[in-house]
């Protein structure tokens, strides 16, 4: 589980063209505490074709833990795109499309590229299906939202992953 650290990558390279290093075997790779900043440099491409080239390249890499604002919105658009969702499920559909121009798009972080395109995948779902579903639909969404929010927990704070009758019945008496 990630314990809500999902994280940002910041790179530079000495070829400006680079948005990101290419796979490398052979290279170094060194993590400054100080500065908390890991520094990767050369080895050889992750090509069979290039197998005698060496890379020459730099670069810098910073690891950021997102703010409690930024956690706090990622939950927020998970709840209110599954409440979306059920809406859709219910047959709702101008009241879904209401609930996703005034409370959804309120939440997606335009710097996030997987927020803001599966922001704009969830429109189209209000026309994929113009029939209502039986409410037994709704339980898997709910059940698919919490799975997601507990990633943003500590192992120590969610549910075990095990069955928790497997250990009743390891501690009772036969």
């Amino acid at each position: 589980h990630p314990s809500g650290s999902s994280t940002h990558a910041t790179g530079t390279s000495t070829h400006p063209l680079d948005t990101h290093p290419a796979p490398r075997f052979a290279h170094q790779f060194v993590f400054d505490p100080s500065t908390r900043t890991h520094y990767l440099f050369g080895g050889n491409p992750g090509t069979q074709q290039r197998l005698d080239s060496r890379l020459n390249d730099f670069w810098e890499l910073n690891l950021i833990e997102p703010g409690v604002n930024e956690l706090v919105n990622r939950c927020k658009y998970l709840v209110r795109k599954t409440k979306y969702k059920e809406l859709i499920l219910q047959g709702e559909t101008v009241e879904a499309l209401n609930f996703l121009q005034n409370n959804i798009s309120t939440v997606v972080d335009p710097d996030d590229t997987r927020i803001v395109d599966d922001f704009g995948t969830l429109a189209s779902l209000a026309f994929a299906s113009p029939t209502q579903l039986p409410s037994s639909f709704i339980k898997p969404l709910r059940l698919q939202l919490f799975h997601s929010l507990m990633e943003y927990f500590p192992n120590d704070m969610t549910e075990p992953d095990f069955s928790l009758i497997n250990l009743l019945q390891s501690h009772l008496p036969y």
